[in-house]
Parts: C-alpha cells; sequence; structure tokens
C-alpha cells in the first residue's frame, strides 16, 4: 500500500527525538516500512525517517 504521512513542521523528524509525538511519528513510520509499504513522509528538512523523505521546509535556522 502506498501511504503519505505529515508530519508537524516545528522540528525535523530524528533521534534523538524531541518529543512524544516525533517518537511516535517515527515508530510508526517505521512499523509501516517494515511490513513492505510504500511509504512517503513530508516533513522539515533534516528529518531522518525509512522510507521517502520530502523536504517541505528548510532546516532550522536556514
Amino acid at each position: 500500500m502506498r501511504i503519505s504521512v505529515l508530519t508537524h513542521m516545528l522540528h525535523p523528524i530524528r533521534s534523538p527525538y524531541e518529543g512524544g509525538l516525533e517518537m511516535h511519528t517515527a515508530m510508526t513510520v517505521e512499523h509501516l516500512v517494515r511490513r513492505g509499504h510504500d511509504v512517503t513522509v513530508y516533513a522539515r528538512e533534516g528529518t531522518r525517517l525509512p522510507g521517502d523523505v520530502v523536504a517541505v521546509l528548510p532546516a532550522e535556522g536556514a
């Protein structure tokens, strides 16, 4: 299945996570990819997740 995930744009989603929302998003995407889904994540530049990541906003401070 092809799935798109739109994250909030406050922080890039990467470890170490800023908070619970970022961790939950990362875990959800990781599980979907592991199950064989084609996942595209729309997030802030600097996001590090499995699947295809499309940078919607530049990195913080850029």
